[in-house]
């Protein structure tokens, strides 16, 4: 019996050190001077303010400037180095400089400009703030609101104008709509930067709570592409209407520019082009070839029209085999020769990308 006694201690030991680690001291544990020294280099030895803490323009209209500015105040006790101030939007452009230091207790001012767009509702921007090791810091938002409940069903004009006949397509008409129950937008000092861009009086519908005004392109633009733009205060708040669209002679291409997009297999593209007469009369078409701007060295199209019911013709382009292992981009222009002695020949910017498809794509 004698010879199990140290065997039973040393078994009994071993149990009580095992409950010891794993229940823990009963009493708390004070951090040492190591400890404090890893919790201080995990918080941000930098601590920075702005002044003011956001920038809200309140209500603003279209075009707008401004030049602004916020301070950044340094409170801690070092000196803080600011590497870069970036703004989130190319609106915004910073006329100080955007890498200096600051002193403890000190602040610098930081100036900037600020040109608005011409938007409808929520304006908002940020200024990044960054330093050491252009970590980021903090921002200033910057708020503003367009044209307080007012939206219009349109942000441009698109015209489609001819030489030799009125076309439908030569009017329009922008309205603007008050929300949450108001009385229709107020337009006045209505102008346009073109004489060939005309408009009528505009007509207000309080029941609807919408304003209709009504726009005509004149004929006499030349054959292109034209642009412009009507200005004026909408309840009371300057708005900006960009203008644009093509002139055309007794010819009319639609689209105005013909864009393949990509060609990836060979086959006709879903991208077509319609060519008809203004006076809607039916032609023919006597030749059609490609003259390419940026060729694409093995990219073989070729072209094909079908007369329609309407006297319009509908083109096609035809990707031949093997499509180029490339992606890149091309462009040229569709020259078109008609049995129209007014206009005999139209040349149409034509484009696309080549986008070979990868093994197992469908």
């Amino acid at each position: 019996m004698r010879l199990y006694v140290p065997w039973i201690m040393i078994l009994i030991g071993g149990f009580c050190f095992l409950f010891l680690t794993l229940a823990g001291p009963d009493f708390p544990v004070t951090a040492g001077a190591g400890a404090a020294s890893s919790n201080e280099s995990t918080a941000n030895p930098l601590d920075i303010t702005l002044n003011p803490t956001s920038l809200d323009l309140g209500s603003v209209g279209h075009g707008q400037k401004d030049l602004l500015s916020f301070e950044l105040i340094n409170n801690s006790s070092l000196p803080m180095e600011i590497t870069n101030i970036r703004p989130s939007c190319g609106c915004m452009k910073m006329t100080t400089s955007t890498r200096f230091s600051i002193e403890p207790g000190q602040k610098q001012e930081i100036r900037f400009s600020l040109s608005l767009g011409r938007g409808w509702g929520n304006f908002s921007k940020k200024i990044d703030i960054y330093g050491a090791e252009n970590r980021w810091l903090l921002s200033l938002p910057v708020k503003a609101l367009f044209h307080p409940g007012v939206r219009t069903d349109a942000m441009e004009l698109v015209f489609t104008t001819s030489k030799r006949e009125d076309m439908p397509t030569a009017k329009t008409r922008l309205v603007f709509s008050a929300s949450g129950g108001r009385t229709s937008p107020v337009l006045t000092d209505l102008m346009s930067s073109d004489s060939r861009i005309s408009f009528q009086l505009p007509q207000r519908d309080d029941e609807t709570g919408q304003t209709t005004l009504s726009v005509q392109a004149a004929s006499n633009w030349p054959t292109g592409r034209f642009s412009a733009q009507i200005t004026g205060l909408c309840n009371g708040l300057p708005f900006i209407v960009p203008v644009r669209g093509q002139a055309f002679g007794l010819l009319v291409h639609k689209p105005h520019s013909w864009n393949l997009r990509q060609i990836q297999v060979s086959g006709f593209s879903a991208e077509t082009l319609s060519l008809k007469r203004a006076d809607g009369l039916p032609f023919k078409i006597l030749d059609m070839r490609l003259e390419w701007t940026r060729e694409i060295e093995g990219l073989d199209i070729s072209l094909s029209n079908t007369p329609q019911k309407d006297g319009s013709v509908l083109i096609k382009a035809f990707a031949a085999e093997p499509i180029p292992r490339i992606n890149k981009g091309f462009f040229g222009n569709v020259i078109i020769t008609t049995n129209i002695k007014e206009e005999s020949r139209v040349s149409i910017p034509l484009m696309g990308v080549v986008s070979p498809q990868r093994k197992g794509q469908r």
